[in-house]
């Protein structure tokens, strides 16, 4: 393997997606976005510790070893969660996730934590064959760090062991600039979705009205929390 964790995945057909929100994403919608140099939650972990943010809003726990302090998972207006083994969805409530206040109660450090993923597995290696998260937890806190594994366990990381925790500890991040919202370009809305992507006018005109009848909040995230 090479020394870019990233290289251990696949192609992804992302070019078209994120070239359309880099459009819109001209504040045509009044919501400030960063185009992230590599993982999206890297980004958002860098904004959290910078206080930019209250959290990092995903599912992915990688958010965590990437520094979030933190983590908001299922935030959304009515958020559900696929259940493969039944064929089905369910409702999940929003959540909070601290991370200094988890790593106390695992009594772990965060190179711990990272290391304790290496082994179950990341984005970035298939993870120890056997080792699930309750054994990674237990082997790490027993040897204190994978420099101190079992031969047999060592055998089975990574090559690019020091690179995936390198990518963990300092991702690449960009300054983010300016992140107050705007108001909405009701008529950069209107061409970009209807003239240049067919989406109904009636519909985007009702959208738009309800947003600029809506009166703005002076609540922020962490008064629910």
């Amino acid at each position: 393997m090479g020394g870019d964790p990233q290289a251990t995945r696949g192609p992804r057909e992302v070019a078209a997606g994120v070239s359309g929100r880099r459009r819109f994403g001209r504040h045509l919608d009044g919501v400030p976005w960063i185009q992230a140099p590599s993982e999206g939650e890297a980004q958002a972990a860098f904004l959290a510790r910078r206080g930019d943010v209250w959290a990092a809003g995903s599912k992915d726990y990688d958010s965590l070893l990437f520094g979030a302090p933190r983590m908001v998972r299922f935030l959304a207006v009515s958020s559900t969660e696929f259940l493969p083994s039944q064929g089905r969805s369910r409702y999940v409530a929003p959540e909070v996730l601290d991370l200094e206040e988890n790593l106390a109660h695992l009594g772990l450090t965060r190179d711990q934590l990272i290391d304790v993923a290496i082994l179950v597995g990341t984005d970035f290696n298939d993870g120890v064959k056997g080792i699930g998260p309750k054994t990674a937890l237990k082997r790490i806190k027993d040897w204190g760090s994978l420099d101190r594994a079992s031969a047999e366990v060592r055998r089975q990381l990574p090559d690019h062991l020091e690179a995936i925790r390198a990518f963990f500890r300092e991702p690449p991040v960009v300054e983010p600039g300016d992140l107050a919202p705007r108001p909405v370009d009701a008529g950069g809305v209107q061409r970009f979705l209807c003239a240049e992507r067919d989406f109904a006018a009636a519909r985007v005109q009702s959208v738009l009205d309800r947003l600029r009848a809506a009166r703005p909040s002076t609540r922020r995230l962490e008064d629910f929390a």
